[in-house]
């Protein structure tokens, strides 16, 4: 009965320990984009492209962050550290990040792991031409 007891107490204790509390968090961005015929993304990590029958580019972003107290993330929001903002050049638009290079987290435990992935809804009225560009199609 004692080797159950202790058994289960190191169970809990290495779940404690391996279970850090996560912080998420999921930002929204709507752009629109009537004038232009090309748009650039210039996103920093990992984002997943869909096409959509709207006239704005939509944008989520899902940011998880590890081994950071909720005041850390709230103070690299604050920042603007996720911030999306979209810019015209004439017929050609960017979408792109505020902060490009985003540099590593660190804390008093380490360095702070951080999973940002953001998903891109983009008129189909466009298409993909490159790694990161889209121009609008051609209306027959």
């Amino acid at each position: 009965m004692n080797i159950k007891i202790t058994l289960l107490a190191i169970l809990f204790c290495a779940i404690a320990s391996v279970g850090q509390a996560q912080l998420t968090r999921t930002f929204h961005h709507s752009f629109k984009i009537d004038s232009i015929d090309a748009m650039t993304l210039q996103l920093e990590g990992e984002y997943e492209v869909n096409f959509w029958e709207g006239n704005t580019i939509l944008t989520e972003t899902n940011v998880e962050l590890y081994e950071a107290s909720p005041n850390i993330f709230k103070h690299f929001i604050k920042v603007g550290r996720y911030n999306l903002e979209y810019l015209e050049n004439g017929k050609i638009g960017v979408v792109k990040h505020t902060q490009l290079n985003r540099k590593p987290i660190y804390t008093a435990k380490g360095e702070c792991w951080e999973v940002a992935k953001v998903k891109v809804f983009i008129p189909d009225s466009f298409e993909k031409e490159g790694e990161h560009s889209f121009s609008r199609i051609a209306k027959k």
